[in-house]
């Protein structure tokens, strides 16, 4: 047995008894719950305590008592894990016969199968096998086919699992290794391994892969592996690159990263590669956007000539809509028109489109055109989105919320009986919210409508927002605006919005927006909290304010809202009250902001600076920010428009540049 197997079994058997979330305590107990429910909860954490301390006679006792309790199958499972080497296949198969299709099947099949393969007990392996369980459980898999006699699957098998740019778990290394020593022409799949591993930055398991390349393709892959340590040696191995096999790959991928670099020199050199014909039409593409995307944010509207040159008939999706956002910096409004038209039909039929659209018809001097646009307006402002609410005030329009909140036939009470919903409130309440979440998962796709409607509003009763808003949707409940956009944390945000002297609906739809309301959220830049503030950035605050805070603290409402309340003040001031930048500036940062409005020579609507923004998460952000607002406001019964008057425009005198600003949220 390899180390690996058992290092991989011990910790599915010792760390993960049950699914546990990284989350906050346990939710306080629902209102009005029977006591004997809180018993067996209680009883329930004891068991579970006792089975993981490996007091299983303690823990078999309380189970007697719990035979009825919702998550009484979670303790089964512990039960078995505790003897899961010397389990006989009647006891798993009558555990599969009775929860199939279900959250404790799955994790029983995945330690079951990780102590088959400890064993060595490959037919078994076959028997139980289900393909969801990851790389490791493949592996294991192509170990099982080989050692039944199925060399020719196995084989195939680990050539799906080969093709990867990161390394494979060590379970795997006997399967590649007959399969690389096998008979099979395995040098194409290497080579394409390695260009994976070079395109994500794994440079040991690119030269690991290298040294399994033969003659040409070996020498291919010394030339890639240098140009990946630095491309600007590109100028100097274009010609011998050019010669070999897949010149192609290596000098897309070069020209890709030297463009980061140095985009001049990257785009002499992809020049000289279409002149040569070294490169198919894919691969000229691939190189022609990154250089376009680099020229866009280096550049702003000056990058407009460079993309008119280079994709002049349009074919670019990505570069054409930045064509069209370019113009619409300079008020090519007859250009605007003709790219638009370029745009595929999905993606001109859009309310990003269609608006612009209207806007540029607007501008022609014909009644007839003028006409056509108001009528693409009109249509829009009929829409719950960003476009639509700019479209109705251009026409003086009230919004469209088109709220309608779901009324089911039958009462979240009346749902919340179904024994796969107690199980999902039981794990909810012991603030296990992964498992929570897998529960209602498997449950939910065999509900009616007018039950999941119920259970929607259920998970909303429970203060479960996050899962009640995407419910929302796959319910039929998308109008349902008391869903999805709740006054969660209600308390917490009013006082925060008062202490900092700023809007209330603009503070909800932040929190919206950034965590939907999920209070220990943590994004992967290190944001945390309902407002999702870098520690770093809270700190700062905090200490303007006067107040001690642990990062810890982060995570609870009533102290993400000030901070992040208090921040959003700051922003605003700085920007003299304009929220499209202060939201801007909460997202991207301040220091980008006040750098892109340095670069901006003139006045610029607000419509047109926002949909120009040069990164699509912050773009995307300030729209809905704004948008959330819009409603909110309605929720609070006090209406706001999209852009206020003073916002209309945006240009340099509305923020005091400093020459050094922080960049971080």
């Amino acid at each position: 047995m390899t180390s690996c197997i058992k290092a991989a079994l011990w910790v599915l058997l010792c760390l993960a008894p049950v699914a546990v979330a990284k989350s906050m305590p346990a939710q306080p107990a629902l209102p009005q719950e029977p006591d004997a429910l809180l018993q067996q909860r209680e009883l329930f954490t004891k068991a579970r305590q006792q089975f993981r301390a490996g007091k299983t006679a303690e823990a078999r006792q309380l189970m007697s008592q719990l035979r009825d309790y919702p998550l009484y199958r979670y303790l089964e499972l512990a039960d078995l894990r505790t003897r899961l080497r010397a389990l006989p296949f009647a006891e798993v198969d009558d555990f599969f016969a009775r929860y199939p299709d279900s959250v404790v099947a799955d994790q029983l099949r995945e330690v079951w199968l990780a102590s088959l393969a400890f064993q060595n007990r490959w037919r078994d392996y076959l028997r139980y096998y289900e393909d969801r369980f990851g790389t490791t459980y493949r592996c294991w898999h192509i170990e099982a086919l080989h050692h039944s006699g199925q060399t020719t699957a196995a084989l195939d098998l680990t050539e799906r699992v080969w093709l990867t740019g990161r390394s494979l778990p060590d379970q795997c290394d006997p399967g590649i290794a007959r399969w690389l020593s096998s008979k099979r022409d395995t040098q194409p799949l290497i080579w394409s391994r390695l260009m994976l591993a070079l395109e994500q930055g794994q440079s040991g398991l690119a030269r690991y892969l290298a040294s399994k390349l033969r003659g040409d393709l070996q020498q291919q892959a010394q030339a890639a592996l240098q140009l990946a340590a630095d491309p600007r040696t590109l100028r100097t191995h274009f010609g011998e690159v050019s010669q070999r096999l897949q010149a192609g790959d290596v000098l897309v991928f070069a020209l890709k990263r030297l463009a980061r670099r140095d985009t001049a020199r990257a785009e002499a050199l992809w020049e000289r590669a279409v002149g040569a014909k070294l490169l198919s039409p894919g691969q000229n593409s691939m190189v022609r956007r990154e250089i376009g995307r680099l020229r866009i944010a280096a550049d702003g509207s000056a990058a407009l000539p460079w993309l008119l040159r280079h994709d002049p008939e349009g074919q670019d999706e990505y570069l054409l809509e930045w064509r069209i956002r370019l113009g619409l910096r300079t008020g090519k409004w007859d250009d605007i028109l003709r790219w638009t038209a370029q745009l595929p039909q999905e993606l001109a039929a859009s309310p990003r489109w269609q608006y612009w659209r209207a806007r540029a018809l607007l501008e022609q001097p014909d009644a007839a055109s003028q006409q056509r646009g108001r009528e693409l307006l009109a249509a829009l402002s009929k829409e719950r989105n960003y476009y639509g609410f700019l479209a109705a005030d251009r026409l003086g329009q009230p919004y469209a919320l088109n709220h309608q909140p779901m009324q089911p036939s039958l009462s979240p009470a009346e749902v919340a009986q179904l024994p796969a919903l107690q199980r999902v409130r039981e794990l909810y309440r012991l603030g296990e919210r992964i498992s929570a979440a897998r529960e209602w998962s498997r449950s939910f796709a065999d509900l009616t409508e007018p039950q999941r409607q119920a259970a929607t509003l259920l998970a909303q009763q429970w203060g479960w927002h996050i899962q009640a808003i995407r419910a929302a949707a796959d319910a039929g409940g998308w109008n349902d605006l008391s869903v999805r956009f709740p006054l969660a944390y209600e308390r917490e945000i009013r006082a925060g919005a008062s202490a900092a002297a700023i809007p209330l609906e603009w503070l909800f739809a932040v929190a919206r927006q950034e965590s939907a309301f999920i209070p220990d959220a943590r994004s992967h830049a290190g944001a945390i909290g309902l407002v999702q503030l870098l520690p770093g950035t809270a700190r700062q605050v905090a200490t303007r304010l006067g107040i001690r805070m642990k990062e810890s603290q982060l995570v609870d409402p009533a102290v993400s809202t000030r901070l992040g309340a208090a921040y959003l003040q700051e922003l605003l001031e700085r920007y003299q009250g304009n929220r499209i930048l202060a939201t801007a500036g909460y997202n991207a940062g301040p220091g980008r902001i006040s750098r892109w409005l340095r670069e901006q020579p003139e006045q610029v609507p607000a419509d047109v600076w926002i949909e120009s923004l040069p990164y699509r998460e912050t773009r995307d952000y300030v729209q809905n920010v704004l948008t959330y607002a819009v409603i909110y406001g309605a929720h609070l019964h006090n209406e706001r428009q999209l852009l206020a008057a003073h916002e209309q425009t945006i240009g340099l005198e509305l923020t005091q540049i400093s020459r050094d600003e922080p960049e971080q949220r």
